[in-house]
């Protein structure tokens, strides 16, 4: 998988649904008080949902795709080298905050808690 990172979430379509991912407005923070939000468009099918067109992230990032049927959420790479891609993940996924429903609990992922295999 060299053009891709894959985060495996344990019965992922038990705390994340498509109208969840529908209703999300996701943040890019960046400096101290600074935060941009980053527009993107969604694309269904049964099995997954694909996040295309993050301009923010100035080609790094090519799609997300959140699979429901495989327990997954992929990241494939889009210009970066393999090395700045990780680099460039890992910063993303420290920087990057979802706003969903206020009333529903929330879960962030942190890169320095994830294992390599």
């Amino acid at each position: 998988m060299g053009g891709s990172i894959v985060i495996k979430v344990p019965d992922l379509h038990y705390v994340l649904n498509q109208e969840d991912v529908e209703s999300w407005e996701v943040f890019w923070r960046h400096g101290l008080k600074q935060h941009k939000q980053i527009k993107r468009q969604l694309y269904y099918s049964e099995e997954n949902c694909t996040v295309h067109h993050m301009l923010l992230f100035y080609g790094h990032l090519k799609v997300v795709k959140i699979d429901f049927q495989n327990n997954c959420i992929v990241f494939y790479r889009g210009k970066a080298e393999r090395g700045e891609f990780e680099k460039f993940l890992m910063e993303m996924l420290d920087t990057v905050y979802i706003r969903s429903h206020p009333n529903r609990m929330h879960f962030l992922v942190c890169p320095k808690f994830l294992s390599r295999k």
